[in-house]
């Protein structure tokens, strides 16, 4: 056929869940030869008019429904979908019959008698003289199993990020205790001006400034970890990258003090902001700063962290760059494989699961050699959110 048009999010999920109906062509005449193709399809398969109402459904199709074949025939377009769905109904059906596209692909949720709610892969292709051309096919099961496959990688990020928040504790301690003490050194400071027989209130009023700020810095760092340790990851959302980067590098300073490691930034000036769950890649960012302290724990030569943030095309990129050993050529394609660890405790899923936390944003995370000494781990986000 000449125009086509899929629904972008569902057609991609159909394709995923190996669904058939989009490979399926309507290879019949008008007559016999049609209907004996429509009765005996392993799919369902509808006639609809041009308002979307339904001529003619085979037995599939009702089973899938719910419902006899008779009490589906005749019924308006959408009369079994989910709501929100059957106002999508109308609009592709429009788009159908105007000849705007010649077929859709799409998903969408039945309602079944009882209230008993069916997700299915639905193909609708124009048709002369039918005019439109239903193909459905169940995939409730496969979206069942996607989503208890991703309530698993949630449970075991979830777990890996408080492995990581407690490896960082001592680290945390000394951020919260630093502002912690600068609020109580303020604070008897100002009692003893207020008792003094000649009270400096101005100076008084500074140091309660002084209070105010340190309690913010301290409260941030508390929210910061409240956000990291939660079960639930946050929704989607636009973020200043290079912003996301200092503060996540914040929660490292006392290890970086106690190991006399330089951080620097090389951070794009007008770099836009990116649709990203931000708990989620603060985890990652985090996993390879930790990762790139490692590296340089022990190392004789020069210990610096560079994160640097650049536009690549229709991307943003993130580096996180050593000045350590770097790794062996052989070790480059393992390092992000499960249970792979050069570390004597480690587990090995940090960077396993940093992969699929940027792959699932449609993105990239690789590993490449610094220059003169050390690695650089690269992260690619898409700027749009997401690039097919």
């Amino acid at each position: 056929m000449g125009r086509s048009s899929d629904a972008p999010a569902s057609a991609r999920e159909t394709e995923e869940n190996g669904a058939t109906l989009g490979n399926v062509e309507p290879a019949f005449s008008a007559g016999d030869s049609f209907h004996r193709v429509f009765e005996s399809a392993p799919f369902g398969m509808a006639l609809r008019g041009t308002a979307g109402d339904y001529r003619e459904v085979n037995d599939v199709y009702a089973r899938i429904f719910g419902r006899p074949a008779a009490e589906i025939s005749g019924c308006p377009g959408g009369a079994f979908l989910h709501p929100d769905d059957a106002v999508s109904d109308k609009v592709i059906f429009q788009k159908l019959v105007t000849g705007q596209v010649d077929g859709f692909r799409i998903q969408r949720r039945v309602l079944r008698p009882g209230g008993e709610v069916r997700w299915v892969s639905v193909t609708l292709t124009a048709l002369a003289g039918i005019p439109v051309l239903e193909m459905v096919e169940d995939v409730t099961e496969v979206r069942r199993s996607r989503e208890e496959i991703r309530e698993r990688e949630a449970a075991l990020t979830h777990a890996t990020r408080l492995a990581t928040l407690g490896e960082m504790a001592a680290g945390i301690a000394h951020e919260v205790n630093q502002p912690l003490a600068a609020i109580v050194n303020y604070a008897n400071g100002s009692l003893r001006r207020l008792a003094s027989a000649e009270a400096d209130l101005e100076s008084v009023k500074q140091a309660l400034g002084y209070i105010s700020r340190e309690a913010m810095r301290a409260s941030e760092i508390v929210r910061r970890l409240k956000r990291l340790s939660r079960r639930e990851d946050g929704d989607r959302e636009r973020v200043d990258l290079n912003a996301a980067l200092r503060a996540t590098a914040d929660l490292l300073e006392a290890e970086f003090g106690d190991l006399r490691i330089e951080v620097s930034f090389d951070l794009a000036a007008e770099i836009p902001d990116v649709l990203i769950d931000l708990v989620q890649i603060e985890q990652v960012v985090l996993n390879l700063l930790r990762n790139a302290i490692e590296a340089l724990r022990g190392w004789d030569g020069t210990r610096r962290i560079t994160l640097s943030t650049a536009i690549d095309g229709e991307r943003v990129r993130i580096s996180v760059a050593d000045t350590g050993p770097g790794l062996e050529p052989l070790l480059v394609d393992k390092v992000f494989d499960a249970f792979f660890t050069t570390k004597r405790t480690g587990l090995g899923m940090g960077l396993s699961i940093s992969r699929t936390i940027v792959e699932n944003h449609r993105g990239r995370l690789w590993v490449q050699p610094n220059s003169p000494t050390g690695a650089v781990f690269c992260m690619a986000l898409p700027i749009f959110g997401e690039i097919l």
